[in-house]
């Protein structure tokens, strides 16, 4: 198997129905274009993501992708993983970050309401000095 699902579709079977659906024809690909798919989606890495990146691809109008060649699916992935909209899987860093940046835009949310800081320094002053507090 080139690459599938859990229910049995494999992933060149899947871009073939879809581009069969497209187009109202079988597609007219060769073994090279098969082998072309199933890099593309070694190179992907998930089922998901791939089958959502062929969608996009197959969805593009521009005259260049005009027939959606497998190989012009491979020339440009970088491409339709940008429009397939997927998401980063979250690691611990990232959501340390997050609390982090939260943390420090409550710090100056505070200091911005209070009226004893009335200078840009003296807010600037206070921010730093808190955070300090907030990293020891």
């Amino acid at each position: 198997m080139l690459g599938g699902d859990p229910n049995g579709l494999p992933f060149h079977k899947f871009c073939y129905e879809e581009w069969k659906a497209k187009y109202g024809i079988k597609p007219p690909w060769s073994k090279k274009d098969y082998s072309i798919l199933a890099a593309a989606y070694k190179t992907v890495g998930d089922d998901a993501s791939a089958r959502s990146m062929w969608t996009t691809f197959l969805a593009n109008s521009d005259p260049f992708n005009a027939g959606h060649s497998p190989g012009k699916f491979a020339f440009n992935l970088c491409m339709w993983s940008a429009g397939a909209n997927l998401k980063p899987k979250p690691d611990a860093r990232s959501h340390a970050l997050t609390d982090l940046y939260e943390a420090r835009a409550k710090i100056l949310r505070q200091i911005e309401s209070e009226p004893e800081f009335s200078t840009e320094t003296e807010r600037r002053n206070e921010y730093v000095r808190r955070v300090k507090e907030l990293d020891s």
